[in-house]
């Protein structure tokens, strides 16, 4: 096994599944297919996040794993040597089992607080991180202006904000695949399988529909219908002012371009970028920005359910992936450092 991954984690990832589910919470063990299904896979695993500790110099560094998740990389960021490791996320069942996980450690990881937090409005002072990593975040967050805004601000003079994302806009063949998992969220049928515990199981059209329904109770099946199709790609109070908007004025004139977001977080599902293209919104933000190689693990693992495309993907970026930037076009995920810039730069 890895020399980083504690004696710990390997214990809880050779749990059977059920004891995991029962123990921790069933999307945990969905999140982390490979790493349950084999220790090949909590060892790419485990060397994705050296890499990550090496290119962003965390070494004795305050680091923030923004939407630090279940904690797995926050645990392998403390124990390569970084002072200390804040991890925050907004979802309470991932904090809850980070907190069990942690539970477990005996001598106790000392380097670490969890906090649940939203990562665009952070209760922290100015310059409180030299490190930020938002790995598997970008494509989620419902304000991408406020969230890099928030970013440098807890970041200090020259830190280092390091983002991945495995919605790479420059890879053709995974666009498929994505715009069909925002149809199905929209429409349905529900993939259960993506739901987090704390997730309705009801496509977003049913669920705005809903959210109507129990403000506007006085509407008719076929008006909440209507209505439901016309505030697609809005979230929360959005939602009710377009309603009122119609009611009033028997229209809803300020529709989103984006189509797919979640009726009640405002989250997107998998949103998709090109990692040049915000490369660019990073140095409008101020900071200094580079998009680099992407990093891939030596040790392979055949795809479950027939997912031959991000087989296809892996082994050609593989084989090309000295030809950066070219790399990217096949590339499954995309990397970028950025550098905050010193108001004097």
């Amino acid at each position: 096994m890895n020399r980083i991954v504690p004696q710990e984690l390997e214990t809880i990832f050779e749990m059977e599944k059920q004891e995991v589910e029962r123990e921790f919470a069933p999307y945990f063990y969905r999140y982390f297919p490979e790493c349950f299904s084999s220790p090949v896979g909590l060892r790419n695993y485990a060397d994705f996040w050296e890499h990550i500790f090496a290119v962003t110099q965390a070494e004795g560094k305050k680091v923030l794993d923004a939407g630090c998740g279940f904690g797995i990389a926050s645990i392998f960021l403390a124990v390569l040597g970084a002072q200390k490791v804040t991890g925050i996320d907004h979802n309470e069942e991932k904090i809850s089992v980070f907190q069990k996980i942690l539970s477990r450690f005996d001598p106790p990881l000392t380097n670490i607080e969890v906090r649940l937090e939203d990562a665009i409005s952070l209760q922290y002072r100015d310059e409180s991180f030299d490190v930020v990593i938002a790995h598997e975040v970008i494509s989620h967050v419902r304000d991408l202006d406020a969230f890099l805004s928030e970013m440098s601000r807890v970041l200090s003079r020259n830190g280092i904000l390091f983002i991945s994302d495995g919605n790479n806009a420059l890879n053709i063949l995974q666009r498929f695949g994505r715009r069909k998992f925002w149809r199905r969220a929209e429409y349905g049928p529900v993939d259960k399988t993506s739901l987090r515990g704390t997730d309705k199981p009801l496509p977003w059209l049913v669920l705005r529909r809903e959210m109507i329904k129990e403000r506007f109770p006085h509407l008719d099946s076929k008006t909440l219908d209507l209505l439901a199709r016309e505030t697609t790609g809005l979230y929360g109070d959005q939602i009710f002012r377009a309603v009122e908007e119609y009611l009033r004025e028997g229209t809803v004139l300020n529709k989103p371009a984006f189509k797919f977001r979640h009726p009640e977080s405002g989250e997107y599902p998998e949103f998709e970028f090109n990692p040049y293209l915000l490369g660019g919104k990073l140095k409008k933000s101020g900071f200094s920005a580079a998009v680099v190689r992407p990093y891939f693990s030596g040790y392979p693992i055949l795809p479950e359910r027939g997912d031959l495309i991000n087989l296809v993907a892996w082994i050609t970026a593989r084989f090309i992936r000295g030809f950066h930037p070219l790399s990217l076009l096949v590339a499954p995920h995309f990397e970028i450092i950025a550098r905050k810039r010193d108001v004097g730069d």
